[in-house]
């Protein structure tokens, strides 16, 4: 039976100040969590991106800034992890 998480990938957004500029912080710690509550590694995310786990956890630390490409490629490489987790519980 599979978990049923009260998040997911494709509910994340980019999280912004008043002036409309992105909260590199805030999103950060928002990916940081769904990714956590889904039992996903910051390793696994790096190999799906092909980057190193320290940019992931500086992205997530927000000393890295997030763009929506980067959200965009982050949130495949949550569900295609997620994806290939399920088939091989199948």
């Amino acid at each position: 039976m599979r978990k049923k998480h009260s998040i997911s990938p494709e509910s994340i957004r980019l999280v912004k100040h008043k002036d409309g500029a992105i909260d590199h912080t805030k999103t950060g710690q928002a990916v940081k969590e769904a990714r956590t509550e889904l039992g996903v590694s910051q390793r696994a995310i790096a190999r799906r991106l092909k980057q190193s786990s320290t940019y992931i956890s500086d992205l997530e630390a927000g000393t890295r800034k997030w763009t929506e490409e980067k959200l965009a490629g982050w949130k495949i490489a949550m569900l295609d992890e997620i994806a290939s987790r399920e088939q091989v519980h199948a």
